[in-house]
């Protein structure tokens, strides 16, 4: 995830699979990684599990789960291809963004207030694509966490609810 691919050009054993495999980018070395660890997980009876873009080159099984973060098309793209896929796009799903311009939070994605997470939708997903939807998942990713924690008391409560209830009706009540 969020590989920075100047530290693979400065390694010894990275660079060598690139000119001995006669890659073009450091994403065919990625690649590669992942596919080892797709191996290794598999041994042990386990199934790897990734961010959107480490599908969108078609490279890993369909046994891999892909957690869809990115936005609805990433998650429809991933659904489409085959990949069973966990739905949580962030602009709908990061419990971490602030929920009105007002308050605490970050910032990247935008408001994400109770009503992003409600309008997610499913609505023209074809049978065989809404066999690869897995499940849904909320985010709180705790970067801002201590910080924000001595603004407002009970930070973590305030930031999951009442989105995450909203998030959980619509995962459970969809048809």
């Amino acid at each position: 995830d969020e590989v920075r691919f100047s530290y693979w050009k400065s390694c010894p054993h990275c660079s060598e699979l690139y000119r001995s495999r006669g890659f073009e980018s450091y994403k065919q070395v990625e690649t590669v990684f992942m596919k080892r660890m797709e191996e290794i997980l598999a041994g042990y009876g386990r199934k790897l599990s990734v961010w959107n873009e480490a599908g969108e080159g078609d490279d890993l099984s369909k046994e891999t789960y892909v957690h869809g973060w990115k936005n609805p098309e990433a998650c429809r793209d991933m659904v489409g291809r085959g990949y069973k896929t966990i739905i949580m796009p962030g602009e709908y799903c990061y419990f971490d963004m602030y929920q009105s311009d007002r308050e605490p939070g970050a910032v990247w994605n935008g408001v994400v207030d109770v009503w992003k997470p409600y309008s997610l939708s499913l609505e023209g997903y074809s049978p065989a694509e809404l066999e690869n939807v897995v499940g849904f998942e909320g985010a709180f990713w705790t970067e801002l966490l201590a910080h924000n924690s001595k603004l407002i008391p009970n930070y973590f409560d305030y930031q999951l609810f009442p989105r995450l209830i909203a998030l959980a009706e619509v995962a459970w009540t969809r048809d």
